[in-house]
């Protein structure tokens, strides 16, 4: 996610999200040891928002942010595409394949808007001052209010699984009021 918070609280949400990503891992571990192998995405996500901080404190320019921004973007990226590909796989672990197919295809859009806005960001960091810019500027302001559009509706969703994971798994009771149902 690419919140326009300046560099350096970008950079620190996204450490502070590597870390729910290391809980969530292992939260599904004792279930899953599939899981395991998404350890070193939430990791390199970490030392990567971290490290980038210095990197573009130290170095500047256009490239270095550029490069930070895409390089803390793809982990998590990764990440989620594959932890939906593990719920699809396996469709005892949420208990309601329906919903992660719908989680999916909102995620796929999610990928592609974010590609596109990083294209146009990046496209319009070095072509400033010209009508390229401009154009990829209007690209990625589009771009962006669709994300975060898509962004609300991946973490309803994400929540929803969330919801069926721990009423699969025992942790919690069916809510009484129907608040689940399609």
């Amino acid at each position: 996610m690419q919140l326009d918070l300046g560099f350096f609280a970008g950079y620190i949400i996204k450490a502070v999200g590597a870390l729910f990503m290391l809980g969530g891992v292992a939260e599904l571990e004792p279930f899953e040891k599939r899981v395991r192998p998404m350890l070193p995405l939430a990791a390199a996500l970490l030392v990567l928002s971290l490290g980038s901080v210095p990197a573009v404190l130290i170095v500047g320019g256009k490239a270095v942010p550029a490069v930070c921004g895409v390089v803390t973007t793809v982990p998590p990226a990764v990440f989620f595409y594959k932890l939906i590909g593990f719920f699809s796989e396996d469709e005892g672990i949420i208990g309601n394949a329906p919903e992660v197919r719908r989680m999916s295809l909102r995620y796929r859009i999610l990928l592609g808007l974010t590609a596109v806005s990083l294209a146009a960001d990046i496209v319009n960091r070095f072509t400033g001052g010209t009508s390229a810019a401009d154009a990829a500027g209007v690209v990625m302001v589009i771009a962006k209010v669709v994300f975060y559009c898509m962004l609300a509706s991946c973490g309803f969703y994400m929540n929803s699984l969330r919801r069926y994971f721990d009423m699969t798994h025992g942790f919690r009771e069916p809510p009484s009021h129907g608040g689940m149902k399609r």
